[in-house]
């Protein structure tokens, strides 16, 4: 995964690039840190894996927060800091969805505790969202509302994802199930674990999930399944898939 760093004074862009360079060491997690200056550098250096962008909202080539609106158009569903000296307390800010505001206009000693505790906080939230594994010696990470669902194919786990691929890996479907929430993804049968949230139909063994991939399983299977559909719909806060 990304975090992507926007700011246009060169100064403050190093300073803050060793700020992450340090928290991602001190936290032993596998992000990937990118910097630029502009808007145009956001656009190129945005990657489809990018979590958490940090971003002034004034920045020479545009205004911050009308590119973050066009990406969230666009699809982007990574979480947002912005760094601001100016007001942000407007309609187009709040649309953008952010995570959090860091006031560029404190003492540099409060600057880097605002910044370095929300980036605590926003570590807190993503294990919730995210699963992560390892492979050859690679660590990937994936968004817990892209999984459609997991597949056993004999001692290797097989990730079915709503955009993108994810390679297979050595794992089973019982402990991944037990470290995700039971709410949410569902075992069927001993093949497959399915992401209950992204199931639109179900009938005579066929689920048919977002995007509209298919899954034919065992029909006596079905009945387990709808019971832990109905219950699944019932407790899991509607706003899951947009957290």
């Amino acid at each position: 995964m990304r975090i992507l760093l926007i700011e246009d004074q060169p100064p403050a862009r190093e300073a803050l690039l060793t700020l992450l360079e340090d928290w991602v060491l001190d936290h032993k997690v596998p992000f990937d840190l990118a910097a630029g200056a502009d808007l145009a550098d956001l656009a190129a250096e945005l990657t489809a894996d990018t979590a958490l962008a940090i971003l002034d909202i004034r920045l020479p080539d545009g205004n911050g927060v009308e590119a973050v609106g066009d990406l969230r158009r666009q699809g982007f569903t990574g979480d947002v800091i912005f760094i601001t000296a100016y007001p942000a307390g407007t309609a187009a800010v709040a649309n953008t969805r952010p995570f959090g505001f860091v006031d560029k206009g404190v003492p540099e000693e409060t600057f880097t505790d605002q910044l370095t505790g929300l980036l605590d906080l926003w570590l807190e939230t993503l294990d919730r969202r995210y699963y992560s594994y390892s492979f050859n010696k690679s660590t990937y990470t994936v968004a817990l509302d892209n999984i459609l669902y997991f597949e056993k194919k004999g001692r290797m786990v097989r990730p079915h994802l709503l955009k993108g691929e994810s390679p297979d890996f050595y794992g089973k479907l019982e402990k991944i199930s037990q470290d995700l929430d039971s709410r949410v993804f569902a075992m069927v049968g001993t093949m497959y674990l399915v992401n209950i949230r992204h199931v639109r139909y179900l009938h005579q063994g066929k689920l048919i999930f977002t995007g509209g991939q298919a899954l034919t399983f065992s029909i006596p299977l079905q009945k387990p399944l709808e019971k832990l559909l109905l219950a699944g719909f019932e407790e899991v806060d509607d706003g899951w898939m947009d957290s």
